[in-house]
């Protein structure tokens, strides 16, 4: 393990991944930081699209049956509990277990011979020495670095120096629940409930021993969406929720003018490049193409 990166990758999601593998593949020397020990939970509804597929063969060429766990080609669509309509044939449309999908590319960089740092979160981001500070107190250099650790990304405020304003973000709610199984056959149907929470949407995905319950909205439109959340949770299974609950924040349509300053680049969730109008980000920032 060195102190100096041609290329620095903060975050191993996707983006981060996806950076620090194009990197390594051609040579270049990379090392990817991530504060949480992988494989990690991670919120998010696992949809995976075409064109999430497209990107996933640019940049990794391979594996791509092995990273996800249903799929369906159509969705059902409500809208406060009533259905609206159904769409078949559409295409094809992929659910993964972030957890597993996640840690499946981050294995694919360990391949290259990238170096890997986890469970050590980067506190400091030194500009004009172009060094970062990790948790642990180590230092490491960079003369590239690439910030794609979420959407409260510390990369990002070095080069942006906004902090973190709440109220220009969604926020999302989900639970995984073995108790819903949307399977009819070998065919597998994904649910959209609008309706439920102002400026955004629930659904219900399918996975392969579960489902992702789940229900986001823009912040200053929807009220307390864990509220919301546990209606619709009762709604849908006839159940009370009442487990602990998670929540993430998404760059619903608060995309970032600066994601390129002082030889760092920011992508994913860390730059906001999410879908303005569904909130997908896999595909959209999260598998780059460097």
């Amino acid at each position: 393990m060195k102190n100096f990166y041609t290329c620095l990758v903060v975050g191993a999601g996707p983006s981060g991944s996806s950076a620090a593998y194009t990197f390594a593949k051609n040579g270049i020397d990379a090392c990817v930081i991530d504060k949480a020990i992988f494989p990690r939970d991670k919120l998010c509804g696992g949809l995976l699209t075409r064109r999430t597929k497209q990107c996933y063969s640019d940049v990794f060429c391979s594996g791509w049956d092995d990273v996800y766990e249903c799929k369906s080609n159509g969705a059902l669509f409500f809208h406060k509990g009533q259905m609206i309509n159904a769409i078949e044939n559409y295409g094809e449309l992929y659910f993964c277990n972030r957890r597993t999908f996640d840690h499946a590319l981050l294995e694919k960089v360990t391949a290259t011979g990238a170096d890997v740092v986890l469970g050590d979160r980067v506190e400091v981001v030194d500009t004009t020495s172009r060094t970062c500070l990790l948790h642990s107190g180590r230092k490491i250099g960079y003369r590239y670095m690439i910030g794609a650790d979420g959407v409260n990304s510390v990369v990002a405020r070095a080069i942006t120096s906004k902090g973190f304003d709440r109220s220009r973000f969604a926020f999302a709610v989900q639970a995984e629940t073995p108790d819903i199984i949307c399977k009819q056959e070998d065919m597998v149907m994904p649910e959209i409930y609008f309706g439920e929470v102002d400026w955004g949407y629930g659904w219900v995905f399918p996975k392969k021993n579960s489902c992702s319950v789940g229900i986001g909205g823009l912040c200053k439109k929807s009220g307390d969406v864990t509220r919301r959340f546990r209606e619709f949770y009762f709604a849908r299974t006839n159940q009370l929720y009442s487990a602990p609950l998670k929540g993430h924040y998404i760059p619903f349509g608060n995309f970032s003018r600066n994601a390129v300053a002082k030889d760092i680049i920011i992508v994913g969730d860390a730059a906001g490049l999410v879908d303005p109008i569904t909130g997908e980000g896999i595909a959209y920032g999260n598998l780059y193409k460097f």
